[in-house]
């Protein structure tokens, strides 16, 4: 850490006042949303990244680092998703994806089992997926370490913290019901990915993601690579290709083209949905939804 931002973490620190609010900051929309559930009534929740921004792609400005370096602490993913955070001067770091119970973690499989990019040999997310919070009921299981978390910060919140957990939980139980209902139809479909980003969801609901066309978003795949990608679509029989905004398409695209499927944008980071947890998973669903109809009426 840059010697100036140990100075201005250190006068930040002396000039918070005793009785102010706890200042939380978090990198990405869908994980802020998930630590102002449970700080509601009690702190305040900065979002560093703007809506929809890619943290792949993400360099922190002086105004980023001075909120940082006012805050009680800085929640961030994993770093293999976030990995600039553990850059910026916080008085504490916590990455949330440590907080996933270790039984509910996906795991990538290598490159060459789904016939990704053979350009890239590591993956991008060094063998774990950490796009937790597309299944509300893996979150719901990091809400415990959570509150734990967010009671040793503050102390005197903590009944806050603890009664806002059992508030969300409750609601994270009926989206996923909600949630269930919506998926049921389309169980057992096949689905590709443009980057591993929906995988939590998929697999929770019954969709059968088979592969991604870019494991490492860094590095675009050659026509080789891209034969390999649709040699191994058609022999799954996939239905439909699964993008996001935060990252380019066009090789997924040309997927798409080449084989006659359809591509459908989801949105993992919040950036063209309504505010909150639950609009996300249910605006990302009903396209979902809606996509899987017009695919399965052509058979």
């Amino acid at each position: 850490m840059p010697f100036s931002w140990i100075l201005l973490l250190w006068m930040s620190l002396l000039s918070q006042p005793v009785d102010s609010k706890p200042q939380y900051v978090v990198t990405i929309e869908p994980l802020s949303q998930i630590v102002q559930e449970l700080s509601k009534g009690r702190a305040e929740v900065h979002t560093l990244l703007p809506s929809g921004a890619s943290p792949h792609a993400y360099s922190p400005k002086p105004s980023d680092v001075r909120m940082v370096s006012r805050a009680k602490a800085l929640f961030y993913g994993d770093e293999s998703l976030d990995a600039f955070a553990k850059t910026l001067p916080s008085a504490t770091h916590f990455a949330l994806f440590e907080m996933v119970p270790e039984g509910m973690r996906h795991h990538l499989k290598r490159q060459e089992d789904h016939h990704a990019n053979e350009e890239a040999h590591e993956h991008h997310h060094h063998g774990e997926d950490p796009h937790f919070w597309t299944d509300p009921l893996t979150v719901k299981a990091m809400l415990p370490a959570l509150t734990k978390t967010l009671c040793r910060l503050d102390q005197p919140g903590c009944p806050v913290y603890q009664r806002n957990e059992q508030g969300f939980s409750k609601r994270l139980d009926a989206l996923h019901l909600k949630l269930s209902a919506m998926m049921k139809p389309y169980a057992g479909t096949v689905v590709m990915q443009d980057h591993p980003f929906f995988n939590y969801f998929l697999q929770r609901y019954g969709l059968h993601p088979v592969g991604v066309v870019e494991l490492n978003p860094a590095v675009e795949p050659s026509p080789k690579s891209l034969k390999k990608i649709m040699d191994h679509a058609r022999k799954n029989k996939v239905r439909l290709i699964l993008t996001h905004p935060q990252l380019n398409d066009r090789a997924a695209r040309l997927v798409g083209e080449n084989l006659g499927l359809a591509t459908l944008r989801l949105d993992p980071l919040g950036a063209s949905v309504k505010p909150g947890y639950e609009s996300l998973l249910l605006e990302n669903a009903t396209r979902l939804v809606t996509a899987l109809k017009g695919v399965l009426n052509e058979r």
